[in-house]
């Protein structure tokens, strides 16, 4: 017995399945969230509070105990042509001096009373300030010797 190979092999009809009327759902995408954590922040954010014009008032006093002094020490020493002039030294320290004490002590009442970065800086500024009065003065003294000496014969 020979077999017909060109023989294919018999399919079953199907019938096509039809979905009801008015019972058919479209698929919808399940709903997934987020999981939230469940510990508390073991700090709280700070927000930095406005500053105050007092606050402000000290750094910009501070800077300028320290700048009036150095600026008038270097304009004095590299760009005099009529020879240093002490007045203006002794003067720049003084005015050195009124704005270091008033910006360190704003800087200081505002750091108590608010916590200020500002205030802290003007106060820190002041300090500095304050502490190139003795330079200054140190300067001014050596500055005196060094010209006595200079004409002694």
């Amino acid at each position: 017995m020979e077999e017909n190979n060109n023989q294919q092999p018999q399919y079953q009809q199907y019938q096509q399945y039809q979905v009801p009327q008015g019972q058919y759902q479209p698929y919808q995408q399940p709903q997934y969230q987020v999981p939230q954590p469940q510990y508390q922040p073991q700090y709280q954010p700070q927000y930095n509070q406005p500053a105050s014009t007092a606050s402000i008032f000290a750094l910009i006093l501070g800077i300028a105990s320290i700048a009036i002094p150095v600026v008038t020490f270097v304009t004095q020493i590299f760009f005099s042509y009529s020879g240093v002039g002490v007045t203006k030294i002794v003067s720049a320290a003084f005015w050195g001096l009124v704005s270091g004490i008033i910006a360190t002590v704003l800087g200081a009442t505002e750091k108590k009373k608010t916590n200020n970065k500002l205030a802290k800086a003007g106060l820190i500024c002041g300090i500095i300030g304050l502490g190139l009065v003795p330079a200054a003065i140190i300067f001014v003294v050596m500055l005196g010797f060094a010209f006595s000496a200079s004409f002694v014969f």
